[in-house]
């Protein structure tokens, strides 16, 4: 069973704040989803083949070619801005006081 002092671990973990009724929610639903995950457990699964790829093209194997390259003119015709033969991005870094 899962304490609300864990669901409070867990919410700190994941940089997660909640109020008082809600982590008595959590903590419900917490608890159920593991009483399923225990019912589910019970499952008696002796002849079932695990399932590696739900996809059914297991094994294809995909060609990485080069494809015909874009227009460089016409692409930075395109872009928000550009400057010579390039494209301009506004500046992401920084000090993180901004």
């Amino acid at each position: 069973m899962v304490t609300k002092e864990e669901v409070v671990k867990l919410a700190k973990l994941s940089k997660l704040s909640f109020q008082e009724n809600e982590l008595e929610s959590f903590q419900k639903d917490l608890n159920d989803i593991f009483k399923y995950m225990e019912n589910l457990n019970e499952l008696n699964l002796e002849n079932v083949e695990p399932l590696y790829n739900i996809l059914e093209n297991e094994g294809k194997i995909y060609r990485h070619e080069p494809k015909t390259e874009m227009d460089k003119v016409r692409f930075l015709k395109n872009a928000p801005k550009s400057d010579d033969n390039f494209v301009a991005l506004p500046v992401i870094v920084g000090d993180g006081d901004e």
